[in-house]
């Protein structure tokens, strides 16, 4: 009981930060033309669109009671 509830945890921890990794490696990659490289906003525009699939990954977890 106690291993099922570490896996548990594990993965609500791994489904929060995975979609967090890919945006951070897709945007972290050093090639022209990738979408927003000339906008001094495009920092702010990937931080919030991290910070709003958070949100809704653990809003979504709280509706299912998962967390």
């Amino acid at each position: 009981q106690e291993q099922n509830s570490r896996m548990y945890v594990l993965s609500i921890i791994a489904a929060i930060f995975l979609p967090i990794s890919f945006v951070t490696g897709l945007f972290g990659m050093n090639v022209a033309g990738l979408p927003g490289m000339e906008n001094p906003l495009a920092f702010l525009l990937v931080a919030a669109f991290m910070l709003a699939v958070t949100s809704s990954m653990l809003m979504w977890l709280r509706h299912k009671r998962w967390l």
